[in-house]
């Protein structure tokens, strides 16, 4: 493989994705309203690939910056600092949230320290777990058993996904597979940053993302016989293709800075970490006003992005120190 270096310009593709990433988990995270259950399913496939394409591009710029290095601690001390403080910022955020609506989400178990006081908050949890584990397998087993490591995690979170949502199992995705997935997408990345993605056939990175939608709804109607579609699969090969393929474009192709790979890189993960809260305030302001929110549930995202976009931007400008 090439050994690509770190390039001097910003991708300004990347911050892009990342923002349509971040508004492809909030249609995860609401109902659809009345679009019916077939394209319910679609749009929820089509917005899968959000969280871990976030795991790859963290793992991706890992990897570059310890292409000849082992990973210490200390490199990635600033990292787990700037995580820790924003789990805990938003944990205290969604604990006020679940103690002020009474949907209290978690249970005194010690569990939630890792995965946090609201379902959404995993992702960091497992982003903090990943850089520790990625950094103690890689010090003391060495780079080879970390990518080991991440392919067998990998195809297991696929194995148990597809057991979960198709087989009458007791193993349960949402809880320590999908944590670990984390890990698995992460050490992906790192792989990823050992190929020279520039010089991938333009042509065929699009093609790739074709394919692996193909492989997607191959995959869901293939475990159900032709018969409905089943939006509660949430991690499957062709999910994982989806992902890895437009973190390909996103390297592969480049564009000039514009509004959306402005608010990716600046706001993505508020955006993440904050449309639940806004979600619930606005069913909250509904349900105030006696008006029945499911004709409107189809641009709940719409309408929540819209204001995250305008607080956050009012944090920054006027509460900067809050910011």
């Amino acid at each position: 493989m090439n050994i690509i270096h770190k390039s001097k310009t910003h991708n300004q593709l990347l911050d892009a994705f990342k923002f349509l990433a971040a508004f492809a988990v909030m249609h995860l995270h609401t109902t659809l309203g009345n679009v019916g259950e077939e394209w319910s399913t679609v749009i929820r496939l089509a917005c899968r690939w959000a969280v871990p394409f976030f795991f790859i591009s963290a793992g991706y710029y890992l990897g570059q910056k310890h292409q000849t290095s082992k990973i210490s601690l200390s490199t990635i001390t600033a990292n787990l600092v700037n995580l820790i403080g924003i789990f805990i910022v938003a944990n205290i955020t969604y604990l006020i949230l679940s103690l002020g609506s009474g949907y209290i989400w978690f249970t005194n178990d010690v569990k939630y320290l890792f995965v946090g006081t609201f379902w959404h908050l995993w992702f960091l949890g497992s982003m903090i777990f990943a850089y520790l584990l990625i950094w103690f397998i890689d010090e003391v087993l060495g780079r080879a058993t970390l990518y080991a490591c991440g392919i067998m995690t990998l195809l297991s979170c696929i194995i148990v996904a597809i057991a979960t949502t198709h087989l009458p199992v007791k193993i349960n995705y949402d809880e320590l597979p999908r944590f670990t997935s984390g890990f698995a997408f992460m050490v992906l990345g790192m792989i990823l940053s050992k190929v020279n993605i520039f010089r991938i056939n333009k042509s065929f990175s699009l093609s790739f993302v074709l394919l692996s939608i193909a492989c997607i709804f191959a995959e869901v109607y293939g475990y159900h016989l032709g018969n409905a579609l089943n939006s509660d699969l949430e991690m499957s090969v062709g999910i994982a293709m989806l992902a890895v393929s437009l973190f390909i474009v996103s390297q592969a192709f480049s564009i000039r800075e514009n509004i959306f790979s402005t608010i990716g890189k600046r706001y993505a993960l508020f955006i993440y970490l904050y449309h639940v809260f806004v979600f619930k305030m606005m069913i909250k302001c509904f349900a105030i006003l006696k008006v029945n929110p499911a004709p409107l549930y189809i641009f709940f995202p719409i309408f929540a992005l819209t204001i995250l976009l305008g607080t956050v931007y009012l944090l920054e400008t006027k509460f900067g120190r809050v910011f």
